[in-house]
């Protein structure tokens, strides 16, 4: 039962601040969809626990991003393609972010990665030091006023699949690959020098998409920085 009230609340406060880090990034909605987005959250933790206590732990995180995706589609009602967009660079963000807090715990001898299993309450600290992360990056956003804007919140707007759209799609797809293999290299091979490489090269792929997502933003609203809504 700790057990199970552990998982819910570490992994629904780590849902909701992927949610809101995503939400304030792109400029959407937060506080007038708080309770969907809290909802949709224990929802997906539901599902992921039952996942994991069947030991399917691998099909838990396809899982995860399939029902983010569905429900920032038809539930926020964002446009199909940039739901799918938008729920691969929370969780690429959120997964550099714990790395970058795991190394340093593996390193002081606290952490393993070769043995997760074993320090479960670890990594629900780490699960909470980087929500606490997200949501501080998400308040230092809303508070700058620093956001793309370019993503409708309305799954009916037509959206064309234009190079910009096109190229962020399948650079967000390569960063899921990357994220996957890293997950893959941890839970098979123990292979730290790898992960470390693909780690760097996720970091670099994120400041590409910073990069093309700032030009279309430009693009689309003639502003020569990150748009600034008033």
């Amino acid at each position: 039962m700790i057990d199970y009230l552990i998982f819910t609340i570490s992994g629904t406060v780590e849902g909701l601040a992927m949610y809101i880090f995503v939400f304030a990034l792109f400029c959407l909605p937060i506080r007038e969809n708080m309770k969907l987005l809290v909802i949709s959250s224990i929802l997906i933790n539901l599902c992921s626990y039952q996942l994991r206590v069947a030991d399917l732990a691998m099909v838990d995180v396809l899982i995860h991003v399939v029902l983010y995706i569905l429900f920032m589609w038809l539930m926020f009602e964002i446009p199909l393609i940039y739901s799918i967009i938008l729920t691969i660079v929370m969780y690429v963000v959120l997964a550099v972010m714990q790395l970058g807090l795991i190394y340093p715990f593996h390193y002081l001898g606290f952490y393993r990665l070769d043995s997760l299993d074993e320090t479960i309450l670890w990594g629900r600290l780490i699960q909470l030091l980087s929500a606490g992360c997200l949501i501080g990056i998400s308040f230092f956003l809303h508070m700058k006023r620093l956001h793309f804007s370019f993503v409708p919140n309305h799954r009916h707007k037509r959206v064309r699949l234009e190079y910009e759209n096109l190229y962020l799609l399948i650079l967000s797809i390569t960063m899921l690959l990357l994220l996957a293999a890293c997950i893959g290299f941890v839970a098979l091979n123990n292979l730290y020098l790898y992960t470390t490489l693909l780690s760097i090269i996720l970091v670099g792929l994120i400041g590409v998409f910073v990069y093309l997502a700032v030009k279309k933003d430009m693009q689309h609203y003639g502003k020569g920085r990150l748009s600034r809504r008033r």
